[in-house]
């Protein structure tokens, strides 16, 4: 994650950037494979952001492919509203900046592909309802995230919940949100904050249908040789090899290397344990994965 500050915020027109690498929330949004984002340049921005950067922060050095504009929204209600003939219902409505547009759009440009440029703005609007929604890890699937793509050329975009399309105006253009981000399934509900049940889930069962006291399968192999082993190995070694040489390759060592402890650790705390025997293979195959993900590389075995 990256923040830019308020001031070089005006010119680059994200407050945050990152690098999200879940899987299935790309395959949701049509990727199928995370993309690999970008390091941002300086040339994104033509009108002075090398001159800025100099003097208030320099970009990272390290590949981003979610780039965020937050808006805080009206929440309007009854016949008087300016688009209430459009919903009939309450709504959230936030305003578009012309030189913030200006910039998401060449930041679009720029990434192509390679990320995406959204406005994230609540689908609440009671301080009540922040507060629970940070306390029960709900608040990104109770956010509308709207293609920056989709708003250039208007001056206001509304929008009802998190996963209904919103609607950009003066002439109304029906924009789909990034329901990958916020929640999934528009015929399903976003989540809301506890109140009906403690919200625990079940811990999953472990695999084979028994109640897990059973011993471990020995580590796939296909045989003695334990060949896909070895070569998760050597895929490891050699991704280990051309970070070490070439770190630019994923934008930073520095932080597929923390990204792969933080997995391994998600792991580990899971409900479902890792057997032993299968803890090292696990382990290089997401550091491979993630090396992949980072570089744009992909694997092939001759």
């Amino acid at each position: 994650m990256w923040s830019p500050g308020q001031v070089l915020e005006k010119v680059v027109g994200f407050d945050v950037a990152l690098m999200v690498q879940g899987t299935a929330l790309w395959a949701q949004q049509g990727f199928a494979v995370p993309p690999q984002g970008a390091v941002i340049l300086p040339a994104w921005w033509p009108w002075g952001i090398a001159r800025l950067a100099v003097k208030v922060r320099r970009p990272p050095p390290f590949r981003l492919n979610l780039f965020l504009q937050y808006k805080r929204p009206e929440y309007l209600r009854g016949a008087q509203a300016g688009e209430w003939s459009k919903w009939k219902r309450s709504y959230y409505r936030f305003w578009i900046e012309n030189h913030q547009q200006r910039a998401l759009d060449a930041c679009t440009k720029a990434l192509g592909a390679d990320g995406l440029v959204a406005y994230a703005s609540p689908a609440f609007h009671s301080r009540v309802d922040l507060f629970r929604h940070v306390e029960a890890r709900t608040l990104q699937a109770n956010t509308h995230f709207a293609p920056a793509s989709r708003l250039t050329g208007h001056g206001r975009y509304t929008y009802v919940d998190a996963v209904t399309p919103g609607k950009a105006h003066s002439k109304v253009v029906e924009v789909e949100p990034l329901r990958f981000l916020s929640g999934g399934d528009r015929d399903a509900p976003p989540r809301a904050p506890p109140g009906g049940g403690d919200g625990d889930v079940p811990p999953r069962a472990p695999p084979g249908g028994g109640d897990g006291d059973a011993p471990p399968r020995a580590p796939p192999g296909g045989g003695d040789d334990g060949q896909p082993i070895k070569l998760l190995a050597a895929a490891r070694r050699a991704a280990d090899a051309a970070i070490t040489s070439s770190p630019q390759i994923v934008g930073s060592g520095a932080l597929l290397r923390t990204t792969v402890q933080r997995a391994i650790e998600s792991l580990r705390a899971g409900p479902v344990p890792v057997p032993e025997a299968y803890e090292q293979p696990v382990q290089d195959f997401i550091f491979a994965a993630t090396f992949s993900w980072m570089s744009g590389i992909g694997w092939a075995v001759i």
